[in-house]
């Protein structure tokens, strides 16, 4: 519509004609403002993403969204088309964080999906395009194909005016709608970590009341989507310290797993399949390209082997990448054991241990092993072997004139060896050097005088030391006697690996010797030697250093090994990767 009027000046009376033209622009009436609100789903407190092993999808959320006036009021202009988006969705490999190993693929987590038609999906269905027939709302479904997902679900309606509103939440400035729901700066469902446990994505703190290191090498994010053990999906624990085990002995390691799960309040998770956890690179969080992660974190595997030599051990033995330091599960390439009915192995034998205790060695076997792998170190060190010679008060290598045992093996560097109630070991085994001597004496007489006669007549015998042949077969014969008759064994040392708590698992139960305070009575050393079944272990886990049993202060005739050189086990236990270790002692 136009239009003019005469211009008025003022006081100066009518002015001239001047005319104004003006333009008027009316707008329907339609044209009311308008939102898009997106509706809050029931479940969407609760919801978080899920799927199977074979990435099928889970449990869809359910998204509408609705187009209204600012007054709450319905619109008068028709709504053209929905356009639903997912935006910045994740794309972590595999399903979880083990599952499958070593996944590569690049799949969007969560997916859009929709009922009913005139929709298209597109963008690696990222994008859902729906044609409105009628009404002012649609409803999209969210798929997810990951146990840790996530997007931002954006909306927007195209007005058949034109325009083009924007989805929100009612009551929230910003556009869209994040899933699941969460915060801005996680990616962890808030319902997850009202259940579980709050925080940043990162964060691993897991506490264990006794344990000097915290946490378990897995982040928040990564306890929160979880593993597949056992073929099953399962989450970890942000309250406890998880650890992983793949065992390749089977059932009869179960008692020794259950052992060191006890000790240890480790959670531990030891159903791994193969497939679930490689033995060469033995990650637990390989999947990974997104999410929080403190570092790589490992599990570790165990097995038996055919024999002394395949093993590298005598009964039980972790391999470290890393020696001279205490473990930590990224630092084990392996653990191997001989078989529980394995005659050569050092778990099949009593050495010291009373007969009870011998059952279950092979368990305790199994728990130790598992404890240096998560940073238990022996009680000490130091413990050597030594083998010491008889000598009768006949041989010609005598010195001493009396039985006694030494060093050298003609005599020299004696040593004195007493039982542990102070009898004489040489003078108590004199009666068993005797037997020897007749032994071979029944078996080998004839023979040996016959030989030396013959040395005799040829005149090849030393008249320095005798000269009837007679002789020469006592001086044969007590040289063959004593020749069986070598006793050797471990010297356990103050504070090593025989020291401490004697019911820790940690402590060793293998020594055959310990050096006497008391002053040698033959001039150099003196030793105890340790009685059969004198010595028991248990199935605890030591909390302090102090020497208890046979290594309290008070065991006669003296403690064996003394207080631990390192002890208080249960302090040193750490399956994290992330806490570095520390030298041995």
């Amino acid at each position: 519509m136009g239009g003019s009027f005469p211009l008025i000046h003022g006081n100066m009376g009518v002015a001239p004609d001047v005319f104004w033209h003006y333009t008027i622009y009316l707008e329907p009436t339609s044209m009311d403002e308008l939102r898009l609100v997106i509706e809050v789903p029931t479940d969407y407190a609760t919801w978080r993403p899920a799927t199977s092993l074979d990435a099928a999808a889970g449990a869809a959320l359910d998204v509408t969204a609705h187009v209204e006036t600012a007054k709450g009021g319905v619109p008068k202009t028709k709504v053209q088309q929905f356009v639903w988006e997912l935006v910045q969705t994740s794309k972590e490999p595999g399903v979880a964080m083990d599952w499958p190993l070593d996944a590569q693929d690049t799949r969007f987590d969560l997916e859009l999906d929709a009922t009913g038609g005139h929709f298209l999906l597109s963008n690696e269905k990222q994008k859902l395009e729906r044609a409105v027939q009628q009404g002012f709302s649609d409803t999209v479904k969210v798929v997810p194909y990951d146990w840790g997902g996530w997007s931002t679900l954006q909306v927007t309606a195209i007005m058949a005016d034109g325009r083009r509103v924007r989805g929100k939440q009612k009551g929230k400035s910003e556009t869209g709608l994040r899933v699941p729901k969460r915060d801005p700066q996680s990616h962890i469902a808030d319902g997850w970590k009202a259940k579980h446990k709050s925080g940043a994505d990162d964060l691993d703190d897991e506490k264990i009341a006794g344990q000097s290191d915290n946490g378990d090498g897995f982040s928040l994010y990564e306890e929160y989507r979880g593993f597949v053990v056992e073929g099953k999906y399962l989450e970890g624990d942000p309250e406890k310290k998880d650890f992983f085990v793949l065992n390749l002995i089977g059932a009869d390691a179960q008692a020794g797993l259950d052992l060191f799960a006890n000790v240890s309040q480790l959670t531990v998770h030891d159903r791994l399949l193969p497939a679930e956890m490689s033995q060469e690179k033995r990650l637990m969080n390989g999947n990974h390209r997104q999410g929080a992660r403190k570092q790589e974190q490992h599990g570790v595997w165990f097995k038996t082997y055919g024999n002394r030599t395949e093993l590298g051990g005598s009964g039980a033995f972790t391999v470290l990448d890393k020696p001279g330091v205490a473990g930590r599960p990224g630092l084990v390439k392996g653990i191997g054991l001989l078989a529980r009915t394995d005659t050569d192995s050092d778990f099949n034998k009593p050495f010291n241990l009373a007969a009870p205790d011998r059952v279950g060695a092979f368990d305790r076997a199994v728990a130790r092993e598992l404890l240096h792998s998560v940073g238990v170190e022996h009680h000490g060190s130091g413990d050597q072997s030594m083998t010491l010679n008889f000598n009768a008060p006949n041989s010609r290598n005598s010195r001493l004139g009396r039985p006694y045992y030494s060093f050298g093996m003609r005599g020299q560097d004696p040593v004195g060896l007493l039982s542990e109630t102070g009898d004489d070991v040489a003078v108590k085994d004199l009666e068993l050097y005797t037997r020897m001597v007749e032994f071979y004496r029944n078996i080998l007489g004839p023979q040996l005088l016959a030989e030396a006669r013959e040395l005799v007549v040829a005149g090849r015998n030393n008249q320095a030391y005798m000269d009837t042949p007679e002789k020469m077969v006592e001086s044969r014969l007590s040289d063959l006697a004593a020749a069986a008759m070598p006793m050797s064994g471990i010297v356990g040392v103050e504070h090593g690996e025989h020291s401490g708590a004697e019911d820790c698992l940690m402590h060793y139960y293998f020594a055959k010797f310990y050096e006497s305070k008391k002053p040698a009575t033959l001039g150099g050393k003196q030793y105890y030697v340790i009685g059969e079944g004198t010595e028991h272990i248990g199935i605890q886990i030591c909390h302090e250093k102090t020497g208890t049993g046979v290594n309290a202060p008070g065991h006669q005739p003296q403690s064996r090994y003394g207080d631990a050189g390192s002890g208080d086990c249960f302090h040193q236990i750490c399956p994290n990767d992330g806490v570095p270790p520390h030298a041995t002692k």
